[in-house]
């Protein structure tokens, strides 16, 4: 996972975190490519992504992913990136 630290600046981009596919215990066929990360713990050891209408929490720490139990339909796709700012957006 990468993050920019200086939006628009290719330079500015740091490396966060490798995930280890080859030690993760999840079911044969599971596409890492379609996974959306959603939120990154403060001390960087839990991550939330999502695929589909399934959330999935990630440890850093022990590489285990776990599928979090969501009972209703979530359209990920509707999500919006939040860039705190002091300029109004309308």
């Amino acid at each position: 996972m990468w993050q920019m630290k200086d939006f628009g600046v290719k330079e500015s981009w740091i490396q966060l975190f490798k995930i280890s596919y080859n030690n993760l215990s999840i079911r044969k066929g599971f596409n890492w490519s379609e996974l959306l990360p959603l939120y990154l713990s403060k001390n960087g050891d839990t991550l939330v992504l999502a695929k589909g209408n399934k959330a999935y929490f990630y440890n850093c720490i022990d590489n285990k992913i776990v599928e979090i139990g969501i009972t209703d339909e979530i359209d990920w796709s509707r999500a919006k990136d939040y860039i705190e700012s002091l300029v109004p957006t309308h």
